[in-house]
């Protein structure tokens, strides 16, 4: 079963650098093979175009560390509600955790969160 995180990390990282390449080759004055070559060679700052694809590739790597990051957030959040509104106990707060349709790291990075948080 694919889980919601992980859909939404790998899309984030696949999706906006292609629009991101996709509206440099609109704006470009030229067309076809040789707009997409200047602005590869653009977005390297000139250097070439296999650090431009380079500059892509990073895009997407520093896109899902932040997806990443958000979708924890996310979680962590909607968890503090929760726990506010229905005013719910430690077990039941883990239990909700582990009925998230999340990856298992995510899932152990929220109960770790929140048990520490208990504590401190």
């Amino acid at each position: 079963m694919i889980k919601i995180d992980v859909i939404v990390n790998y899309f984030m990282a696949l999706v906006i650098p292609k629009l991101i390449f996709k509206f440099l080759i609109i704006t470009s004055q030229y067309t076809g093979a040789y707009a997409i070559s200047s602005r590869l060679k653009d977005l390297s700052f000139d250097i070439g175009m296999n650090e431009g694809i380079g500059v892509l590739v990073f895009l997407g790597i520093l896109i899902y560390n932040i997806s990443n990051r958000m979708v924890y957030k996310f979680y962590d959040h909607k968890i503090k509600r929760e726990r506010k509104k229905d005013k719910l106990l430690t077990k039941e707060i883990l239990k909700r955790i582990n009925s998230y349709s999340i990856s298992k790291p995510l899932k152990q990075r929220l109960t770790s969160a929140y048990i520490l948080q208990i504590y401190y």
